[in-house]
């Protein structure tokens, strides 16, 4: 029992020396397969911006179409509200007309400093009966409308799109 143990002989290892040592299998490099992909994305983003210039390259800037708009302001107040609208360029503009119903049409060319069209009424903070209605029409039809009863502000807007 104190004697080291004996291997039996089907094993292949002598008694008394180590078994041997098995050596990994050599790595196969890693970098062409780097070099490869990086090779293949490039070439096909360059096939793609070739392919997006020579689809556009006739292209001409877009014009955008003028649009026209008519704003209406009507009611039954018995004194006319403070209208605030968007003319064709510029500013808005605030006014009082002398009666309602009030109309304006406005022809105007989406920009990055016009893409809207705005129209509101005013009836004050005094205590008033009837009321008012915006509305923006866009070839011939009401596109925003909106009606205050009393006091208060009624407000269109619309967005080109």
């Amino acid at each position: 029992m104190g004697y080291p143990q004996q291997y039996p002989p089907e094993y292949g290892v002598h008694p008394g020396y180590p078994q041997p040592y098995m050596y990994p299998p050599p790595r196969k490099p890693v970098w062409p397969w780097v070099v490869g992909s990086i090779a293949i994305v490039v070439g096909i983003a360059a096939a793609i911006g070739i392919v997006v210039v020579v689809a556009h390259k006739d292209d001409k800037p877009a014009v955008a179409a003028p649009i026209t708009l008519v704003y209406e302001v009507t009611g039954d107040v018995p004194t006319p509200p403070d209208i605030n609208y968007v003319p064709a360029q510029g500013d808005g503009v605030h006014m009082t007309p002398e009666s309602l119903p009030w109309r304006m049409e406005v022809t105007m060319t989406k920009s990055k400093t016009a893409d809207r069209g705005f129209v509101s009424a005013y009836t004050g903070p005094r205590e008033i009966t009837g009321g008012v209605t915006c509305r923006i029409f866009r070839d011939g039809k009401v596109v925003v409308q909106d009606t205050v009863t009393g006091s208060g502000t009624a407000s269109c807007v619309t967005f080109f799109r």
